[in-house]
């Protein structure tokens, strides 16, 4: 019995070792292969000779008989602009995060015009357009963005949504608006305002053909403004530098003037133009203008409501019938009696809009 079983593996192994030869009549192909002759070049053929058909401009440090190769070597010598016509990341020596209470602006060392380019340049590297831009004003907005952060967060809920109130977030986007002042020292000052709108579909289920589908304007977000500064002052050169300026607790004391307009009472006087410019995008106000010489902002304000469209350009074109232009003064009181902030409409009388942006700053600058 064992010798049975030891002929029939042997006989298995012969079988095996061969491969498959024995079990076709056709031999592989790579058997059968010749070698050929190496492929020759033509002799009518001949390389190009190395010309400079593009010789390089003069400059500063070249000459016109330069060759290019010696242009190169000495690129590293020259301004940057020479060395590539490609777009260069600007990068400034001084660029400060300020943060004084709940409001947040940078600082850089710089003209205007210089960061004027550069920030535009990195919304563009965001995703966004640059729309509507005032370079003499020192104001730009972008277009309207997906925000897919904010979008996903949206799908999570909308388990939830749909227990509680049969709402479901489907769509979400947003925009900033830009806006550089001249700083006292010779540097410009950075602000940046985010807007965004959500789609929301109203039902008991996502496929009823009778639920509502509208967009809705979003209240503001200073958290996610925030986050957007830090990305931009890394773009800008902040190498982990922050100017941390957190006065103590303020005190705001809502009132009126002499002439019945409404007015807050500050204690605290320092980055006070600043921390007002801030506080009125956080309260949901567009500023048009800032005028520091006479300490007057003219903004766009409409207290946040439930106003509902059915596209994003509708919403906003509504949103402005809504909004009313008001005057936002800043006036520095005299050694310690503090600043006073006076809100009145264009015509410098008094309202309940008015008043509504009052109290909005009043929560924003405690």
């Amino acid at each position: 019995m064992i010798r049975r079983s030891v002929v029939l593996v042997l006989l298995t192994g012969i079988l095996v070792l061969p491969g498959c030869a024995y079990f076709g009549h056709h031999s592989p192909r790579y058997l059968s292969a010749v070698s050929r002759p190496p492929l020759e070049i033509p002799p009518d053929l001949t390389a190009p000779p190395n010309l400079e058909n593009l010789p390089v401009p003069p400059g500063p440090g070249r000459t016109p008989a330069m060759s290019r190769s010696a242009a190169v070597a000495q690129a590293p010598h020259l301004p940057v602009t020479l060395m590539s016509s490609a777009a260069v990341l600007t990068r400034f020596p001084d660029v400060s995060l300020v943060r004084a209470g709940g409001q947040r602006w940078l600082r850089v060392s710089a003209a205007p015009s210089a960061v004027w380019k550069a920030v535009q340049a990195f919304f563009v590297t965001q995703g966004f357009t640059i729309k509507k831009p005032q370079p003499m004003a020192g104001m730009f907005e972008t277009n309207w963005r997906p925000g897919l952060a904010q979008e996903q967060e949206s799908h999570a809920k909308n388990g939830l949504d749909q227990v509680l109130s049969h709402r479901y977030a489907v769509g979400y986007q947003q925009r900033y608006r830009v806006r550089l002042e001249r700083g006292r020292t010779d540097t410009t000052e950075v602000y940046l305002q985010s807007e965004a709108v959500r789609e929301v579909v109203c039902g008991s289920s996502r496929k009823t053909q009778n639920a509502g589908r509208y967009w809705e304007l979003e209240p503001p977000e200073p958290a996610q403004d925030a986050a957007m500064l830090s990305r931009l002052a890394v773009y800008l050169g902040a190498h982990g530098r922050a100017l941390a300026s957190m006065p103590a607790a303020n005190t705001v004391s809502p009132g009126q003037d002499s002439s019945g307009r409404p007015m807050l009472r500050l204690t605290r006087t320092r980055h006070i133009w600043s921390r007002v410019g801030v506080a009125l995008g956080q309260a949901g106000a567009v500023v048009l203008e800032a005028d520091r010489k006479k300490d007057r902002y003219l903004v766009r304000f409409a207290p946040h409501s439930a106003i509902r469209s059915y596209g994003v350009q509708a919403l906003e074109a509504k949103r402005l019938k809504t909004a009313r232009r008001y005057e936002v003064t800043v006036v520095a009181g005299v050694g310690n009696q503090g600043v006073t902030v006076t809100v009145a409409n264009v015509s410098g009388a008094a309202g309940r809009g008015a008043v509504a942006l009052r109290d909005a700053l009043q929560q924003k600058l405690q």
